[in-house]
C-alpha cells in the first residue's frame, strides 16, 4: 500500500506517492549524481571512439597509397605464380590470370583483372608475358596516379605520369 503525504496550496493539493520516491532512490540519485554524469559521458565518448575508428578504418582503405601497396603486392604475387606455372604446368609457357586463379597460384580476387582499385592487363605469348596494373576511376596527381610495368623479367616498373604508359624502359621500383 502506497503512503500518500498531501500537500495543499491556495488552488490546488499536490499529491506525492513517497513509495515511488522509496522504490527508486538510487537510481535518481545516480542519475543526478557526479557519477551518473560521469557513467553517461563513459558512454558517449565509447561511442565516439567506435565512430572515429570506423572513419580512420575507411579513409585508410580508400588511400591511393595502401591502394599501391597492395597493387605491388600483387605483382610480386603474379611473378612468383609465373614462374610457378611456368615451370610446372604451363610446360614452359606462361599463364593468363584466369589460368593462375585456376592453378590456385593467385587470389581469386583477380579473376576479373581488378583488385584494391587497380586493373591489371595481362598479356602472354607463350615464353613471354607483360602486365600493366593502372589505378581504377582515380584522378592523375602527383603523389597518388602510379602506373606499373611487369615482363617475364620480373622487374617492376612504374611511371608516375597519366599520360605515359609504362614498359620496359620505365624506371625500375625499388623495392623489388
Amino acid at each position: 500500500m502506497a503512503t500518500y503525504l498531501r500537500v495543499s496550496s491556495a488552488d490546488s493539493g499536490i499529491a506525492l506517492d513517497l513509495s515511488t520516491v522509496i522504490r527508486r532512490p538510487t537510481n535518481m540519485l545516480m542519475e543526478n549524481s557526479i557519477a551518473g554524469r560521469l557513467k553517461r559521458l563513459t558512454g558517449h565518448v565509447r561511442q565516439a571512439s567506435i565512430l572515429i575508428a570506423l572513419l580512420i578504418f575507411t579513409s585508410c582503405v580508400n588511400s591511393p597509397r595502401l591502394k599501391t601497396s597492395n597493387a605491388l603486392d600483387r605483382l610480386r604475387e603474379i611473378r612468383k605464380a609465373q614462374e610457378t606455372y611456368r615451370q610446372s604446368v604451363g610446360e614452359n609457357s606462361y599463364g593468363s590470370l584466369g589460368e593462375l586463379v585456376n592453378a590456385g597460384l593467385v587470389s581469386g580476387a583477380l579473376s576479373d583483372g581488378e583488385d584494391w582499385g587497380y586493373r591489371f592487363h595481362l598479356s602472354v605469348d607463350g615464353a613471354t608475358y607483360r602486365i600493366i596494373a593502372e589505378p581504377i576511376g582515380q584522378e592523375p596527381s602527383e603523389t597518388a596516379y602510379v602506373r606499373f610495368y611487369m615482363d617475364e623479367s620480373g622487374v617492376i616498373r612504374a611511371t608516375f605520369q597519366s599520360s605515359v604508359t609504362p614498359d620496359k624502359n620505365s624506371d625500375p621500383i625499388r623495392n623489388q
